[in-house]
């Protein structure tokens, strides 16, 4: 699992055993195995406008589901928690990616996903009885 770090500012998260997860704002931690007592911490903590749970799998999918309130946290992949938090506020200065090539990955992504929204959108206003 990774997170995104959606605030303008930069988090220091106590995984456990002595660790710290430090995210820069923008950005994306490095990959870790969490517990259900972390994720409690996080989603009492943060609300969905601060952070993003990107998870990898079926399991960090259903440990995410036996915490309360984890669901709403949680993207599948790290361009769709950009383009969550890109919604929220205008262009970032600082890039949501750790390298450029992820950059570049990302915002093709995004740009597709633009493109099929912005058809889908044209197609129901060409055809508004389909609601």
């Amino acid at each position: 699992m990774r997170i995104y770090n959606g605030k303008n500012s930069q988090l220091q998260l106590p995984l456990g055993n002595g660790q710290k997860i430090s995210i820069g704002p923008k950005s994306i931690s490095q990959d870790f195995l969490p517990s259900t007592d972390f994720l409690s911490t996080l989603v009492s903590t943060f609300d969905y406008s601060e952070i993003a749970l990107i998870v990898n799998g079926v399991q960090e999918l259903n440990l995410c589901s036996s915490v309360s309130a984890a669901n709403g946290f949680v993207v599948y992949s790290v361009a769709e928690a950009v383009e969550r938090f890109e919604k929220k506020a205008e262009t970032p200065k600082n890039p949501a990616v750790p390298t450029e090539e992820k950059a570049k990955e990302i915002k093709k992504e995004t740009e597709k996903h633009n493109k099929k929204v912005q058809k889908k959108k044209e197609e129901e206003s060409e055809n508004p009885s389909n609601s």
